[in-house]
C-alpha cells in the first residue's frame, strides 16, 4: 500500500499529463476566495457609486449655490438699475418742474410789466429841456425846466429845478435863516423838495408835476386845459396850464430860456 502511494506520488511528479485531483477543502477555499473577491469587487463598486453619487450631490449643491448666487447678483443689479432709473426720473422731473416754474415766473413778470405800462407807467412821446441863468447881487440863479409830452403834443409831466449859488457865506447864511419851507409832501401828482448845501453855499428847490396823477385828487378841478389844486397850508390854489409843445418853446424863449 505504501508502495502504491509512493508510486502514485511518483506519478504526480514524473508522469506527463497527470492532473492532481482537487480536494473538497481546496474547492471550498477556492469558492470562498471567489466569493470574497466578488464581495470585494461589489463593495468597491458600491463605494465607487457612493463617491460618485456624493460628488454628484456635492456638485448639484454647488451648482444650486452658484445659481442662487447668480440670481441674488441679478436681483441686486436690477435693484441698482431701478434705483438709478428712479433717481434719473426724479432728477428729470425736478428739472422739468424748475423749467415750468421759471416759465410761470417769466409769464407773471411779463403780465405785470404790460399791466404797469398800460395802467401805471406814464408814456411820453417827446421831451424838451430849457435852461436859464441869471446873475444877481448875492447869488446866481440857475433854472431848468424839463417837459414831457403826450401823443397830442401836450405837457403830461413837468420838472422844475432852481439852484441858488450864493457868492458869500454871509449871504447864504442870511437866506437860510429867513427861509420858509414851501415843500409839498404826500400829495398825489406833485412832489416838491428843498435842500441846502453848506459846503457849496447853495440852495436847491425841485418840483415835479405829473398831470394824470394830479387830476385824480379830490380837491383838484380841471377846466379844459387848466388844473387847479388846493394844497393844505396854502391860501391860494396852484394853477397849472396844460400847454402844447410849440407854446412851451415860445414862452421859454421869450423869458430868456434856451431849449433843446
Amino acid at each position: 500500500m505504501k508502495e502504491e502511494n509512493q508510486n502514485s506520488n511518483q506519478m504526480d511528479i514524473f508522469t506527463k499529463g497527470f492532473v492532481k485531483p482537487v480536494t473538497l477543502k481546496e474547492e471550498l477555499e477556492k469558492i470562498e476566495k471567489i466569493e470574497i473577491e466578488e464581495e470585494t469587487e461589489e463593495t468597491k463598486e458600491e463605494n465607487t457609486n457612493y463617491e460618485q453619487n456624493k460628488e454628484f450631490v456635492k456638485e448639484s449643491k454647488t451648482n444650486d449655490a452658484k445659481m442662487a448666487e447668480k440670481v441674488n447678483e441679478l436681483i441686486d443689479e436690477l435693484a441698482i438699475q431701478d434705483e438709478k432709473r428712479e433717481k434719473k426720473e426724479k432728477k428729470k422731473k425736478n428739472k422739468k418742474n424748475i423749467i415750468l416754474l421759471i416759465g410761470i415766473i417769466i409769464e407773471i413778470i411779463i403780465i405785470c410789466f404790460l399791466a404797469y405800462i398800460k395802467f401805471f407807467k406814464e408814456t411820453y412821446y417827446a421831451e424838451l429841456n430849457c435852461k436859464n441863468q441869471t446873475d444877481l447881487d448875492n447869488y446866481t440863479m440857475t433854472m431848468k425846466n424839463k417837459y414831457y409830452f403826450d401823443k397830442e403834443n401836450k405837457v403830461a409831466k413837468y420838472e422844475n429845478n432852481i439852484t441858488y449859488k450864493f457868492k458869500t457865506t454871509e449871504a447864504y447864511q442870511e437866506y437860510k435863516k429867513n427861509y420858509i419851507s414851501s415843500d409839498i409832501k404826500n400829495y398825489k401828482g406833485i412832489k416838491q423838495s428843498s435842500k441846502f448845501n453848506d459846503k457849496n453855499n447853495t440852495y436847491e428847490n425841485s418840483t415835479i408835476y405829473i398831470y394824470s396823477k394830479l387830476k385824480s385828487n379830490k380837491n383838484v378841478t380841471v377846466n379844459e386845459d387848466i388844473i387847479s389844486a388846493k394844497i393844505e397850508g396854502r391860501e391860494e390854489p396852484i394853477t397849472i396850464y396844460i400847454d402844447t409843445y410849440d407854446n412851451i418853446i415860445s414862452s421859454n424863449e421869450t423869458t430868456g430860456f434856451s431849449c433843446e
